[in-house]
């Protein structure tokens, strides 16, 4: 065997080696937690130290479609309360989530970013009704190289996302 056979011969090994490595999945992987949010972390201060009753758990799938060609799926994991906290030096009592976490479930090849949620804030109420349950409202940035779409979703005091 020539040395110039042995080279090519070489070269062919490494490039089929190359070739037939598997890929490296794009996006964030299933199971990552890309939502861990608290009550004690909300931006409305007079809520963080509330006292809870009644708490919920809840399992919900959400799915949204950052584009209409592309799908991501989230597992929301959820607690909803009765709680009670004083605001306007008024005891308040409402119910809300205290507790929202988010697993990916299918990525749709998008990568995500560093989450936001905001409240939990009064739903609005007709004039001279007070408010009864509180919305939670959290997002989450998803990119690939084709896309970079912030996706949301409420979590309403009863435990229903919209």
């Amino acid at each position: 065997m020539t040395e110039q056979m042995r080279v090519t011969l070489t070269f062919l090994f490494v490039a089929l080696s190359l070739c037939a490595c598997p890929k490296k999945p794009e996006g964030t992987a299933a199971g990552t937690r890309v939502i861990d949010w608290k009550l004690a972390q909300s931006d409305r201060e007079s809520i963080r130290g509330a006292t809870t009753a009644e708490v919920a758990k809840k399992d919900v799938p959400f799915t949204a479609h950052p584009t209409p060609d592309s799908t991501v799926v989230l597992a929301l994991h959820l607690e909803v309360a009765t709680v009670t906290f004083t605001e306007d030096g008024k005891p308040a009592t409402h119910t809300a989530a205290i507790s929202v976490s988010a697993d990916v479930t299918e990525n749709g090849g998008y990568s995500f970013g560093t989450p936001q949620c905001a409240g939990p804030h009064y739903q609005l109420a007709a004039p001279g009704e007070a408010p009864r349950e509180m919305m939670l409202m959290c997002n989450v940035r998803v990119k690939k190289s084709d896309a970079d779409v912030l996706i949301s979703f409420t979590v309403r005091g009863d435990g229903k996302v919209e």
